[in-house]
């Protein structure tokens, strides 16, 4: 009888899976999330930033954060 196999790791990074259920159910169920994601479609990262009058910097950690702590964040 075949072992079963380890789930693989959830991949991170720009249009990762997790990343895009993160944003949907953000998108779906957060109006203020709509708006700004709205508000910054098209943009480039740094245009969204300086729009939104964000650090680049902040971002830039968001981007390398582990995906084990965006699990934890959102209870998965």
């Amino acid at each position: 009888m075949p072992q079963a196999q380890p789930n693989p790791p959830m991949q991170a990074g720009p249009d990762s899976p997790m990343q895009r259920m993160i944003f949907n159910m953000l998108y779906q169920r957060n109006p203020q999330f709509r708006q700004v994601a709205d508000s910054v479609r098209g943009m480039t990262p740094e245009q969204a930033c300086q729009s939104l009058g964000v650090d680049m910097n902040q971002y830039n950690q968001m981007q390398n954060m582990d995906p084990n702590q965006i699990r934890q964040m959102f209870g998965l």
